[in-house]
């Protein structure tokens, strides 16, 4: 205690040290403000130059109306003949004159899928991609191809730089094999359970969507509203390798299985879909459908 005294009471110090002290505190003052004011500099200086927040609402416009531009440029160019000569040229400052195709494609539809943007001096320059769906004339199915826009943004006006071009997608393709590799025999006792099922589900009409005796208490929904389907059939039965197996299966065990069915409007008009289901024997022996499965998982995948 009595060196902390000593400590405290500068008068006990010896002069040399006194010296030292006074001399410290004459420079600390100082440099400690200096530090200060050179620390408040640097956050200012930061702070000055943090990015400006992003107006998430007018970047998606900026987006939307450049795609849209897009959108029915593509419209007019692939699906338009000589009559829409007068309103393309309306959107191109780079070009004087063109000649459109006396038979068109038939345009089913523009998707964007690929936008790319520069800064100018005094505009913004666009380049925008879209998938294509269309029926080459003389083609009896429909092609999707890729189309390039580039496009000149000025204070929100648009006019396109040069005409369209056809491109390659920049994906790399790859194969996915399905988990549903066990088949199973669409005549036995879940096949039949499944068949009710599908017929339920998918054929409903009007408010009649009750999937009664062929769901568990775990399933949730209904049957499909105002189905456009008067008929479904099941082409094939697959279980998800690995799992338990239809076969050795016991009342309460679950089962992944995925059913292919074809939904049939008319004659000449269905829809082939999956449907991928959990699905459990009950204890009287009876499969019922617990849900719809999701996420259904995947097998091994290779690219090409």
């Amino acid at each position: 205690m009595s060196s902390l005294r000593k400590l405290t009471n500068l008068s006990q110090w010896k002069p040399r040290a006194r010296e030292r002290a006074f001399l410290f505190a004459m420079i600390s003052g100082p440099l400690s403000l200096l530090l200060v004011v050179v620390m408040l500099a640097l956050t200012a200086n930061i702070l000055a130059h943090l990015p400006k927040p992003v107006n998430t609402y007018a970047a998606i416009t900026e987006v939307t109306r450049v795609q849209n531009f897009t959108r029915n440029t593509l419209l007019l160019w692939l699906g338009g003949s000589s009559t829409s000569e007068s309103p393309l040229l309306a959107r191109s400052s780079a070009a004087q004159s063109i000649t459109l195709s006396e038979v068109p494609f038939e345009v089913r539809s523009v998707d964007p899928s690929d936008i790319v943007r520069w800064q100018g001096a005094d505009a913004v320059e666009w380049q925008a991609t879209s998938a294509v769906t269309m029926v080459v004339p003389g083609a009896d199915s429909a092609q999707i191809n890729r189309y390039s826009v580039t496009v000149l943004d000025r204070s929100g006006s648009y006019q396109l730089l040069a005409w369209p071009s056809i491109v390659n997608a920049d994906t790399v393709a790859f194969k996915v094999a399905t988990k549903y590799t066990v088949p199973v025999e669409k005549t036995g006792s879940l096949g039949q359970s499944l068949d009710r099922f599908v017929t339920a589900y998918l054929t409903s009409t009007g408010g009649a969507t009750s999937l009664g005796q062929f769901v568990s208490s775990k399933f949730t929904g209904s049957a499909i509203v105002n189905s456009p389907y008067s008929s479904a059939t099941i082409e094939e039965i697959k279980e998800a390798a690995g799992g338990p197996q239809v076969g050795n299966a016991a009342p309460g065990k679950q089962v992944n299985v995925l059913v292919r069915v074809k939904a049939t409007v008319s004659i000449k008009t269905w829809s082939v879909m999956d449907l991928a289901l959990r699905v459990s024997l009950g204890s009287n022996k009876v499969w019922l459908v617990d849900g719809i499965d999701a996420p259904i998982g995947w097998g091994s995948i290779r690219g090409t």
